[in-house]
């Protein structure tokens, strides 16, 4: 029988149980907010992550997209085994 052996939470499963035109709305969440948190734990406006980490995030957008599209259960939450 097998078991599970690691389980891991995405924060970002919202973007992939959303439509694309409601990404948009997220993204103006993101930028009203002045406390997002980092992988190494400090806190930054938008301004500041993208000033730090530039745009990468137009290329993983399409990525999952491309991923998801006409998939069926695309809406559900991920799986990664």
């Amino acid at each position: 029988m097998a078991r599970i052996v690691l389980g891991i939470g995405a924060s970002h499963s919202p973007l992939m149980a959303l439509e694309g035109k409601r990404w948009a709305e997220r993204a103006a969440d993101d930028r009203r907010n002045q406390r997002l948190n980092t992988s190494d734990c400090r806190y930054v406006s938008h301004d500041q992550l993208a000033a730090e980490t530039g745009s990468p995030w137009k290329a993983a957008s399409e990525t999952a997209r491309r991923a998801t599209v006409g998939q069926p259960g695309a809406a559900d939450v991920p799986l990664i085994l």
